[in-house]
């Protein structure tokens, strides 16, 4: 076990991201879902900094200004603008586990710009399941749990949403 207290100190703010995140993936509500998307990212940012994975941590910095676009602003001409950013950082900095970030980062960009209801969940459960190489190479122990649980929280809210037949809960922006 490492003991290290800048390990712990970034154990213990992805405990706080965990958390903000099942907050997220539970909601019903796509705004109230951007709003805790962005607490989390931002302690998951914070947490991969201290982990020493940059490459990491400067997605989620892009996955921040994507949730405020897209919350704020969601234009889509930012899908393609963030996407060539996060392409180009990965060309630029990536070691190949990196992909899976990269990966995860332009399905997001997609996601939250053009989807609403069930089908941005279901992408958001393939988001996560792409973060988990990431969070086993990086000892990132949160944020493995965070993204294991968080997919059948996601799962469970989007049975949630069918169940109430919500009709938008099927269409796309």
């Amino acid at each position: 076990m490492n003991y290290d207290p800048l390990f712990l100190v970034a154990q213990t703010l992805g405990a706080f991201a965990f958390v903000s995140g099942l907050f997220a993936m539970w909601t019903r509500d796509d705004r109230a879902l951007l709003s805790w998307m962005l607490t989390c990212n931002t302690l998951f940012m914070i947490h991969y900094v201290l982990l020493g994975a940059y490459i990491a941590a400067c997605m989620i910095g892009l996955v921040l200004v994507r949730l405020l676009l897209a919350r704020f602003h969601p234009k889509t001409y930012w899908l393609f603008l963030l996407s060539g950013i996060a392409i180009g950082q990965f060309v630029m900095m990536g070691e190949p586990i990196d992909i899976f970030v990269l990966m995860s980062t332009l399905l997001g960009n997609v996601a939250y710009f053009r989807l609403k209801g069930i089908p941005l969940r279901f992408a958001m459960i393939t988001m996560q399941l792409l973060w988990l190489p990431i969070a086993i190479y990086t000892s990132s122990v949160f944020a493995l749990v965070f993204n294991v649980i968080s997919m059948v929280v996601t799962m469970l809210g989007i049975i949630r949403l069918w169940r109430e037949g919500r009709a938008e809960a099927f269409t796309s922006a």
